[in-house]
């Protein structure tokens, strides 16, 4: 099985405190990092605005920008 996503993203906005203690505010893919699973790290994107783009570098240094995708779409 493979799964694609971002453990970083923001999570669900769980406003019951009972979710919240059954972990429903916890993201899958947070939750299946933690398990120390075996993943991979896409490090290039290709769909994000420049402006955006340039915001991330102070967050993830390592994702290297390919914003050729957005700019010929």
């Amino acid at each position: 099985v493979t799964l694609l996503g971002d453990p970083c993203q923001l999570g669900p906005c769980v406003i019951s405190q009972e979710a919240e203690e059954l972990g429903y505010g916890q993201i899958l893919f947070e939750c299946l990092h933690n398990m120390n699973l075996q993943c991979a790290l896409l490090n290039e994107q290709y769909g994000m605005h420049p402006e955006i783009q340039s915001l991330i570098p102070p967050v993830t240094e390592d994702l290297s920008n390919n914003d050729k995708w957005v700019r010929d779409s």
